[in-house]
């Protein structure tokens, strides 16, 4: 499912009569935005009716193979679909897209505005048609129901904040009300890698390999929410002291920043340099040592942590 917004102003592909109408709305919307600058700022509902069963698929920040999640996905056919503040209808399309097809291979999707703040919903298999007589949306009132147009593997929602000042898609987890979604269990290590210059090979830890240099390490770290998930993690840190002083890599999934013309993490790293496809990177360093000590943990469940012993020849 590549839905990644490579860039989130796509109003470069809309027609031009179009396109300055949104651009009116947009800049309003910047010019009054309340900067987002933390997790404690504010809460929101979820999208979603949290008196019935439903399942996350897909957190934020996990690798799609070339590019970072940019939100919660949530699965299902028919789903209500409701917005998470009240706020106003910022844009909309009816269109079904076909993968590669613009904006972004969303589908059906409605973009709405919260003083600054945008939420997004995309994939919708029906949008509200009174969201054609009203711009004003409350809370209460259904946006939708979840579908599987445009560029989806499978019927579900895929649900996005975007802090609109400072060009930040946020991981939306910190912000959604607690409790309402439990995570009884840590991350696991499903497989350990190595690049060795532009080949990725499988460690099998219990045999040995060589390494003539420093090469980066890689695991493939799988967190599975309340049994069924298979999500990414919020945080992870590696070393390769036992003391845990200094981590050779960090990171944390809180928001990815567009700047130089990448989405970036919010400690600087684009996505090269944190996944090898699915395979998060460790870093290197680990030649002399022979030891990996690293901890990771979802943002809704506990930590993990785990040593493995590296089998190096020279």
């Amino acid at each position: 499912m590549k839905l990644f917004i490579k860039r989130f102003f796509f109003l470069r592909f809309t027609p031009v009569s179009i396109t300055i109408g949104i651009i009116t709305a947009l800049t309003a919307a910047v010019l009054s935005a309340a900067t987002v600058t933390d997790e404690s700022g504010f809460h929101i509902h979820w999208p979603v009716d949290t008196k019935k069963t439903f399942i996350i698929s897909s957190t934020f920040g996990e690798s799609r193979l070339d590019h970072f999640h940019n939100g919660l996905d949530i699965v299902g056919k028919g789903i209500g679909v409701y917005p998470v503040l009240n706020g106003r209808l910022l844009w909309k399309t009816r269109a079904t897209f076909r993968p590669g097809d613009i904006p972004f291979g969303g589908g059906k999707t409605v973009v709405l505005d919260h003083n600054g703040l945008w939420s997004g919903y995309m994939h919708l298999l029906e949008i509200n048609a009174k969201l054609d007589k009203t711009a004003e949306v409350n809370v209460e009132e259904p946006i939708g129901k979840s579908g599987d147009t445009g560029h989806s593997g499978g019927a579900h929602l895929h649900f996005f904040i975007y802090d609109s000042v400072n060009r930040k898609m946020l991981n939306p987890l910190p912000y959604l009300v607690s409790g309402v979604y439990k995570n009884n269990n840590p991350p696991v290590a499903t497989g350990y890698g190595i690049l060795v210059e532009k080949d990725f090979l499988n460690l099998d830890l219990k045999k040995t390999f060589r390494m003539s240099k420093e090469f980066p390490i890689y695991a493939n770290i799988v967190d599975s929410g309340v049994g069924r998930e298979k999500w990414g993690i919020y945080t992870f840190e590696s070393y390769a002291d036992e003391d845990m002083r200094t981590p050779i890599e960090k990171y944390i999934f809180n928001y990815i920043v567009f700047a130089d013309n990448r989405w970036k993490t919010s400690n600087g790293k684009i996505f090269e340099d944190v996944y090898y496809d699915n395979w998060l990177n460790m870093g290197s360093g680990f030649k002399k040592t022979r030891k990996i000590i690293w901890k990771a943990a979802g943002y809704l469940g506990p930590e993990a942590r785990e040593s493995i012993e590296l089998n190096v020849k020279d």
